[in-house]
């Protein structure tokens, strides 16, 4: 029987901890991911998680006050939640080494520590722009940060309704027969790697699996847009995800500024992948097949990136901004 595989998210400060679980899971003849022991020096953290979720059988985050304040960690904790979503063989397991998050108030006291980092971050800016300096680097601090406090409901809610499992000294041995048992009873599919479907034009990626009862991608794409005056460039994704006879599209919206030409462009300002409404899927395979039309192009560089922009510093709702997204597809 093929070994299970399992990837470990954790703020760095729960090293031990981690260290600790690792050991114990190996023990139990589980592939254990971890970022210090596999991760590249120089890659991608964000294309490093999401790869790692997608390619492993079971996400196990280490909860604590330190983590679930870490933006990282926190998109980890969301990117597994959508994998739940779509692919039924993937498993979250939550263990918890403090117990903080189960009080009622425990969002209220994390939001104003995250709001605390927001505003240092600010203080920042004016420095940044009388030394001319590029201010890309707090731009996705503060980006993500944005999305730790949007999503912070979500993550506490499926971290209370999950059966947590207390890895404290005193419960661990007991609790980790339970992790192994959890992790023992996914179904291992062969992985897919993301990068082998990556492609930056319309043309479409064949089918990379036909596992029955899971969401595979049939198809991706993805178009590098850049306004006239090189400021700005966004990068619009298209990937058809199918089961059977059900079809979900799915819409990956990077956007990146910079203030001049001769800058480069650093880390995505907003960096969010969307589900698109079903009504808009002949549209979103019409795009995929044949391209952007010019229409589709402009309201992705302006409104819609406007939009996201806008909800990234609070000005509009998210939902607001997905609506603007969404309107791409129905654009001519």
């Amino acid at each position: 029987m093929d070994a299970k595989t399992v990837f470990i998210s954790y703020n760095h400060g729960d090293s031990e901890v981690a260290d600790k679980l690792k050991a114990a899971l190996e023990k139990n003849g589980i592939v254990v991911r971890i970022d210090k022991a596999v991760m590249e020096p120089g890659e991608d953290i964000q294309g490093f998680i999401e790869d790692s979720i997608r390619e492993t059988d079971a996400t196990i985050t280490i909860v604590s006050n330190r983590s679930l304040l870490s933006a990282w960690v926190a998109l980890e904790s969301v990117t597994t939640f959508y994998s739940e979503k779509f692919q039924c063989e993937k498993k979250f397991i939550a263990c918890y080494i403090d117990e903080d998050f189960f009080k009622a108030d425990f969002r209220i006291k994390a939001t104003k520590q995250i709001d605390a980092k927001i505003n240092e971050i600010d203080q920042l800016i004016p420095e940044y722009n009388a030394a001319k300096i590029d201010t890309n680097d707090l731009n996705s601090q503060k980006s993500r940060l944005y999305k730790l406090r949007t999503d912070l409901g979500e993550i506490l809610k499926k971290l209370r309704e999950s059966l947590a499992m207390d890895i404290r000294d005193s419960s661990f041995d007991k609790s980790i027969d339970k992790i192994v048992a959890s992790i023992n009873t996914v179904k291992v599919e062969p992985p897919i790697s993301e990068g082998h479907n990556k492609i930056t034009n319309s043309t479409p990626s064949p089918l990379v699996n036909s596992a029955p009862n899971r969401m595979i991608t049939a198809l991706k794409v993805r178009f590098i847009l850049n306004n006239r005056d090189g400021l700005r460039q966004v990068i619009f994704g298209l990937e058809k995800m199918v089961q059977g006879d059900e079809i979900l599209w799915k819409i990956n919206f990077q956007l990146f500024e910079r203030l001049k030409k001769s800058d480069a462009f650093n880390d995505a300002l907003v960096d969010f992948s969307l589900a698109v409404n079903s009504s808009l899927n002949a549209q979103a395979e019409r795009a995929a097949s044949q391209g952007l039309t010019p229409g589709q192009s402009a309201h992705a560089l302006g409104p819609a990136a406007d939009a996201q922009k806008a909800a990234h510093i609070g000005e509009i709702s998210q939902a607001e901004a997905n609506q603007t997204t969404q309107d791409v597809l129905r654009k001519t």
